[in-house]
Parts: C-alpha cells; structure tokens; sequence
C-alpha cells in the first residue's frame, strides 16, 4: 500500500530549497512531502489553524495528484491536522494517539486543542491509543480505540549489549554513568529527586542524552557530575548506551505525564541495561525485569543496587538475557502487524482491497 509520508508544518524558512510540494522517494512505497511552512498560533488561534491546515491540505492533494494516488486512509497524529477531515471525503480516519497534546503549551490554548482532539475522536474510524492511561481516557468518548503501546527497534539497540563502543564526548573519570536518553523538559521529569540523586551518588556520572530547555539547565546542569550532551542523532543511540551503567526513567509522577508509556523502556532493555524509574503506571507491569522507586530514597538504593550487579559478570549475563527477551516481545515489528490487521479490517469493510496476504 503506497504511503505518502507529511512532515508537519513549521515555522520558519523553507526546509527545502525545491519548495514545499517537492516530493522525494524513500523507496519504492513510500514518499515524504516536505512541510509547507507553519504560521505562528497554528496551536492557539482556530483561523490560523484553518489557514495552515488548509495549505496543508492543497499540498498533499497536489502530490496525491502527482503520483495518481487516492487517499484511501488519513492517518493524524497531530491534534492541529482536524481540519484535514472534510478535505479528503471517503478516507478512513486513524487518530494515532501518543500524547496529550492539548496540554502543552498555555492555558488559553487548551480549548482550541480540545476541541480539535473532540472532533479527531468523533469521526476517526479507529484511534489508536499509546498508552493504557491514554486509552481508558479516549475510551470515555468513543467505543472505536485500540491500544498500541510503545515499543522500540530491538536490533538497532541491542547493538549496545553486543558491539560497545566509545563516545568521545561522555566523562572519562571512570566512575560509573548513569545514563537517560530522551527529551530533558521540567513538565516531565522530576527534577527534586534528580537533585537528591545528584547529591547522594556523587561519584556517579550522570549523563542526559537529549534535547534540554533552559530550565533543565538551570536546575541539573551546573552539576559536577552531570553532563548535558544535547540531542543526538538516532543512529548514536546505541553507542550511548553501551557506555551507561544503568538507566533512568526519572519522571514526574502525579502530574499529566502519568499516562506516558515511555519509549525509552524497551530501548533500554534491548541494550540489556539496568533501569531505575518512577512509579509511572505504565512501568508498574515490567517491575519484574526492572526496578521501580517509590521515594527519592528507594530510587538512589535501587540504582545503587544496579550498579553492584554490573560488578558480577555471570549474574549480570543472565539479567540482560532476561531484559532483552522482554524487548523482544515489545518491537515496532509486532506492533505494525498489529496496527496492519486494523486497517486491513476497516479497508475490507470499505471495499478497498486488504493489505494482509490471505
């Protein structure tokens, strides 16, 4: 089933110098359409969205056009694209859940994105949900969700377990790395219990691969024993890895994060790591191959605990076979021939040739 990949609208200046309806080929099956350009208050102003929206639809239906396509299946995964709806009529609606976007940002934008998610979920034929805490809510507006969680490429990150190799801009001191990898933003992790940990396991090396904001900066970056790396380039990952001692999922709990199913998880226990986290509700059912603490307290002995097992080479072999059989059962590969026999049901229903060999 040919796909045309629609990167979304930013603002700024042009991405790419052909324009934005310069199609390029990925492969024989896929193309992405560059984004057409944002307008700031995409998120907050409803005329803007209808604006940008509408741009974006003159752009998809141009390259649709371009490669004799129909849009059998309008997959949204961004809240802003609701006005896509009425633009392509006779197309299947996937809402694809992975966040609860309407609360980002300020407070005033929350009932323009609210609205927009209401409206996605009422006409979607299927949403799909990428938490448990994310499907028990759309599950109060629509009988039509799904759960897909997170899940992680096992090959790309076992390649830590299996291939180690050397970072040249990670600490040299030789003290352990406590490594986390992912976005460093005050709304999701927990920067008390971050300080505590900083404190207590001070000849630790703490290592945030990630994009940071000036707060996070600010609150954990002037730390000895921190080092903010910046974003890196997901081919790196697994390099990253092979040199943490342990990893941390640090999150704030008992705020809007708690319905997040982190993808860092299985991504972790592919490169057969040790990994501490908070007691997000997703976490509690993998408490059997990783460690979970309740209090800054219990996540410093935890990590502590992590760190001594590293020191025992045969318990630490059989402790990251055990992590990496639970990434094995949780890769994005089981999770598209899920997601493949949903469509394949609703397209069925519609008419439209399946896309499951029979």
């Amino acid at each position: 089933m040919p796909v045309i990949y629609v990167e979304p609208p930013v603002v700024g200046p042009a991405r790419h110098p052909h324009g934005p309806t310069h199609l390029w080929k990925l492969n024989d099956s896929c193309h992405v359409l560059p984004s057409p350009g944002g307008i700031p208050g995409d998120r907050a102003v409803s005329t803007i969205n209808a604006i940008v929206q509408k741009r974006l639809g003159c752009s998809i239906a141009e390259a649709l056009a371009r490669l004799e396509l129909k849009c059998s299946v309008l997959w949204i995964d961004r809240i802003e694209s609701a006005a896509l709806l009425d633009r392509f009529p006779g197309s299947i609606i996937v809402y694809d859940c992975m966040d609860e976007q309407w609360t980002f940002g300020r407070l005033h934008w929350k009932k323009h994105l609210r609205r927009l998610e209401r409206a996605l979920v009422d006409r979607a034929d299927v949403t799909i949900a990428a938490s448990a805490g994310l499907c028990r809510r759309l599950s109060a507006m629509t009988s039509r969700v799904e759960l897909v969680p997170n899940g992680c490429d096992f090959e790309h990150f076992s390649r830590a377990a299996s291939r180690p190799r050397d970072c040249l801009d990670l600490p040299r001191s030789g003290a352990p790395i406590i490594g986390f990898t992912g976005g460093i933003t005050r709304r999701a992790l927990d920067y008390d219990l971050l300080q505590f940990a900083l404190t207590r396991l001070r000849d630790c090396q703490f290592v945030f691969v990630g994009a940071f904001d000036a707060a996070s900066k600010r609150a954990i970056g002037g730390r000895e024993n921190v080092t903010l790396l910046g974003a890196r380039d997901y081919s790196d990952l697994p390099a990253y890895l092979s040199s943490f001692d342990a990893a941390i999922i640090p999150y704030a709990v008992g705020r809007q994060i708690d319905y997040v199913y982190p993808k860092k998880l299985h991504e972790y226990l592919a490169a057969g790591k040790p990994v501490v986290a908070t007691d997000l509700p997703e976490l509690r059912p993998f408490e059997g191959v990783i460690r979970i603490g309740r209090s800054p307290d219990e996540f410093v002995r935890l990590l502590e605990a992590s760190l001594r097992e590293n020191a025992d080479p045969v318990l630490s072999r059989r402790l990251v076979a055990q992590r990496q059989a639970v990434a094995k059962k949780n890769t994005w590969a089981g999770r598209v021939e899920q997601i493949a026999a949903l469509l394949d049901a609703l397209l069925r229903r519609r008419g439209f040739p399946g896309i499951l060999e029979t």
